[in-house]
This record gives structure tokens, sequence and C-alpha cells, in this order.
């Protein structure tokens, strides 16, 4: 649990994590259709975690879940991210 927010612009976000902001934003691709979103974070190698992100995501009023495979491999089935496996979820609600 942290104190993290999403600053977005445009295709990009940068996260600010307990007051202090990354200093490279991070590139998003939006699918509504699908309700998938795909993040670039930084250049690793395929299959390692923190590089691509496959996700996916639900707006309703001022709240955003998002739900990642951090191996950039395929898009979760559901919300749901138990201990060990490699899955990620976030909750942001608008300010």
């Amino acid at each position: 649990m942290a104190n993290m927010e999403w600053i977005v612009n445009g295709d990009h976000y940068t996260i600010r994590m307990d007051g202090h902001s990354q200093v490279d934003p991070n590139t998003f691709k939006l699918d509504a259709s699908r309700k998938h979103i795909d993040v670039i974070h930084h250049d690793t190698p395929p299959g390692t975690l923190g590089g691509n992100a496959k996700g996916i995501y639900e707006i309703s009023g001022n709240l955003l879940i998002v739900c990642y495979d951090l191996t950039g491999e395929r898009y979760p089935k559901s919300f749901d991210a138990p201990r060990g496996s490699r899955q990620v979820l976030y909750k942001f609600r608008r300010e």
C-alpha cells in the first residue's frame, strides 16, 4: 500500500508515489471495445517484470480500476491479483 497517483496527459502517465514523481512518463494505449490497456514502463527483455504490461480496466464514475499481468504475456481475465499470480490490482479515485 502506498499513496500513489497517476497524472495522465494524453497517451502518457507519470506516477507520483508518496509525493515523489518519476522522471519518465509511461506510454499507454487503450482498446475501449475490449477494456484492454497496454503500457510500456521502460525497456526490459521480453517476459521480465517491469517493462511492458497488459491489463484490463474499468471506469465507473470517479473510480478507475486496473489489473495488470506483469509478465506482459496476456490480459487478465478478471480483476483479481492473488499472491503469486504475477498480476497487480490498482484502484484510483479521480481528484
